[in-house]
C-alpha cells in the first residue's frame, strides 16, 4: 500500500479556504450595507432632532405668553414671535442649515440661515423628504406648530452623508464580488482533481464489486480502505447470521420460561397498598371523565360569545375608519364647502356612530367578563388539583370548598341551588388534593341525588381542637339498609354505568388518613348529610434518636 502524501492537507483545506471566502464576503457585504443604512438614518435622525430643537424655541415662547398671561394681547404675542424667529435665525446659522417658517394666518413666507436653496412644492409634514436643486441633494423635514399656525422646514445638505454611503455600498460590492470570484475558483479546481477519482469508485460499489484505484495516492488508500472493510463485512455477516440463529432459539426457550414466571409474579405483586393507589386513580379519571363534558362546556360559551363581540367590533372599527377618512379628506374645506359637510353626516348615520361608541364599550366588558369567567374555571381546575403538592401544609377549608365547587358546577347548576353558611375556620394541616377530591365526591353524589331541583348547602365550624365540614342535600335520602354499607369499597346504588363504588370508600379512607371522621344523617326522601371532622395540627409519632 502506498504510503499518504502531504498533498491530502492542501486538498482538504482547499474547500474550507473556499468556504471561508464565501463567508467572509456575506459577512463583509452584510456589514458595509448596514453601515450604509445607519448613516442614512442617522442622517434623517439628526435632522429630526434638529427640528425638535426649533420646536423648543417656539413652545418657550409661546409657554412664556402663557405664563404672563398676555396671549390674548396682540401686541404681547407679537413681539414673541419676532423674539422666535431671531432665535430659529440664530439656530439655522450655526448649524448649517435653510429654516423655512410660513405663517398660514397671513401666509407669509420668512427663510433664515446662510444656505442657500429653494424649497419646491409639495411634501408632507413630519417625515424626511429627499430632493435635489442644481445638482445637490437635500433633506428637508417639515412640521406644523398650530399654537401659532406656523408650517416649519428645515432644509439640510446632505452630500457629506450621501458620499460615505456611496463609498460603503460601492466597497460592499466590490469585496463580495472579489471574494465570490476567489471562491468559485478554489471550489472548481477542488471539483477537477476530485470528481474522476470519486466517479470510478461510486461505479464499482454500485456494480457490487471491490473499487480498485491507481493514481493520486489518497483516493488510492481510500480505495484500498473500501475493498478491505468489505471483505471484513461478509465474514461478519456470516458470522451475525450463524449468531441470530443461535440467539432465535435461546430467545424461544426464555420467552416460554418468562411467561410462566410473570403469571407467577402477576399474583404475588397484588399487595394492599398498590391496590390503594391504583383506585385512586381509578377514581380520579372517573372523576375527569364526568366533569370533562362540563367543563369544555363551561370554557366553551364565555369563549362563543367573546369571538362574535370582537366580530361586532370589526364591523364597528371599519365604519369609524370609513368616517374617520372622510374627515381626513374633507377637513381643510369643511369651512367652505357644505356639501363635505353634509357627507360626513351621511357617514355618521350610516354607520350609526353614536349606536356603536356605546355599544362598543358593552362589548368589551362582555368580553372582559367571558375571559374572567375562564380564568376563574381554569383557576378552579389549578386549585383543585394542586399538581405537585404532595407534602402536608396548611391550606384554607373554604377556598377548597369554592374551587371544587366551580369544578363540578356544571354538574350542579341544572338541578341545585348551593347555599354557603361559612363559619369563621382557621388553616389546616392537610393534603389539599385529596380533600378536593373529597368534597367533589361528596358534592357529586348530592347532584346525583336531586331528581329535578333542589337545594345543596355548605357549612362549616370550629369545635375543640379541629373544624367541621357538613355537605346537605335535599334529594332522595339513603335507605336505613344501605347506611351501614355505603363506606364499603365498590358498593354503589346508582344504575349501571353511572358510578364505581369507590368515591365514598376512597373518601372514608383520605379523612382516616387525615386522622379524622365522617358522619352520615339521611333519611329516605328528605336528604342527606355528610359531616366531616378534622383536626387542626395533624399528630405525627416522633423519630427515633
Amino acid at each position: 500500500m502506498r504510503p499518504f502524501h502531504s498533498r491530502l492537507a492542501t486538498r482538504v483545506l482547499l474547500p474550507i479556504l473556499g468556504f471561508s471566502l464565501v463567508f467572509g464576503a456575506a459577512v463583509i457585504t452584510v456589514v458595509l450595507f448596514a453601515t450604509a443604512r445607519f448613516a442614512q438614518e442617522q442622517t434623517e435622525n439628526n435632522l429630526r432632532w434638529r427640528a425638535d430643537a426649533v420646536r423648543q424655541i417656539a413652545d418657550d415662547h409661546e409657554d412664556e405668553l402663557q405664563r404672563t398671561g398676555l396671549t390674548e394681547n396682540a401686541s404681547a404675542r407679537r413681539d414673541r414671535k419676532v423674539h422666535a424667529l431671531i432665535s430659529i435665525d440664530d439656530f439655522a446659522r450655526r448649524n448649517g442649515l435653510r429654516i423655512v417658517v410660513l405663517d398660514e394666518a397671513t401666509q407669509r413666507l420668512r427663510e433664515f440661515g446662510e444656505l442657500q436653496v429653494k424649497l419646491p412644492a409639495g411634501g408632507g409634514v413630519e417625515r424626511v423628504r429627499q430632493f435635489e436643486s442644481d445638482g445637490t441633494a437635500y433633506n428637508a423635514y417639515s412640521f406644523a406648530f398650530k399654537p401659532w399656525h406656523w408650517q416649519v422646514t428645515l432644509i439640510q445638505d446632505s452630500r457629506d452623508y450621501e458620499a460615505i454611503e456611496q463609498d460603503l455600498v460601492r466597497g460592499a460590492w466590490l469585496a463580495s464580488g472579489t471574494l465570490t470570484v476567489a471562491a468559485a475558483l478554489f471550489m472548481f479546481y477542488l471539483s477537477a482533481i476530485t470528481r474522476k477519482p470519486i466517479a470510478g469508485i461510486i461505479r464499482d460499489l454500485q456494480a457490487g464489486q471491490s473499487p480498485h484505484y491507481e493514481g493520486i495516492a489518497e483516493f488510492e488508500f481510500l480505495s484500498t480502505s473500501i475493498s478491505e472493510m468489505m471483505a471484513t463485512v461478509q465474514e461478519k455477516t456470516a458470522s451475525l447470521a450463524r449468531y441470530q440463529e443461535h440467539l432465535e432459539r435461546l430467545v424461544d426457550e426464555r420467552t416460554i420460561e418468562l411467561t410462566r414466571v410473570n403469571e407467577a409474579m402477576k399474583e404475588s405483586l397484588r399487595q394492599l397498598e398498590e391496590t390503594h393507589q391504583q383506585l385512586l386513580h381509578s377514581e380520579k379519571l372517573a372523576s375527569i371523565g364526568q366533569l370533562a363534558a362540563g367543563v369544555a362546556h363551561e370554557i366553551n360559551n364565555p369563549i362563543a360569545f367573546v369571538n362574535a363581540n370582537l366580530g361586532t367590533m370589526d364591523g364597528y372599527v371599519k365604519g369609524l375608519l370609513r368616517l374617520l377618512d372622510t374627515y381626513e379628506r374633507h377637513d381643510p374645506l369643511l369651512r367652505e364647502h357644505l356639501a363635505a359637510a353634509r357627507e360626513i353626516e351621511m357617514v355618521k348615520q350610516a354607520v350609526e356612530l353614536e349606536y356603536v361608541k356605546g355599544d362598543v364599550a358593552l362589548l368589551l366588558r362582555e368580553s372582559m367578563n367571558g375571559l374572567d369567567r375562564v380564568k376563574k374555571i381554569v383557576q378552579a381546575l389549578k386549585e383543585f388539583s394542586h399538581v405537585g403538592e404532595t407534602d402536608w401544609q396548611c391550606a384554607d377549608v373554604h377556598r377548597g370548598l369554592d374551587s371544587t365547587l366551580d369544578v363540578v358546577w356544571n354538574e350542579l347548576k341544572y338541578k341545585a341551588e348551593v347555599r354557603k353558611e361559612y363559619g369563621q375556620l382557621p388553616e389546616i394541616e392537610c393534603l389539599p388534593s385529596e380533600l378536593n377530591q373529597v368534597f367533589m365526591n361528596l358534592l357529586v353524589n348530592a347532584g346525583h341525588a336531586i331528581a329535578k331541583r333542589g337545594v345543596i348547602t355548605l357549612r362549616t365550624g370550629n369545635e375543640e381542637n379541629g373544624v367541621w365540614i357538613e355537605i346537605a342535600d335535599t334529594g332522595s335520602g339513603i335507605d336505613a339498609a344501605h347506611l351501614l354499607r355505603i363506606f364499603d369499597p365498590f358498593f354503589t346504588t346508582k344504575p349501571v354505568g353511572q358510578g364505581t363504588g369507590l368515591g365514598l370508600s376512597l373518601s372514608y379512607g383520605i379523612v382516616q388518613k387525615h386522622h379524622g371522621t365522617i358522619e352520615v344523617i339521611s333519611e329516605p326522601g328528605c336528604g342527606t348529610t355528610f359531616r366531616i371532622h378534622l383536626p387542626i395540627k395533624q399528630q405525627r409519632l416522633e423519630e427515633p434518636l
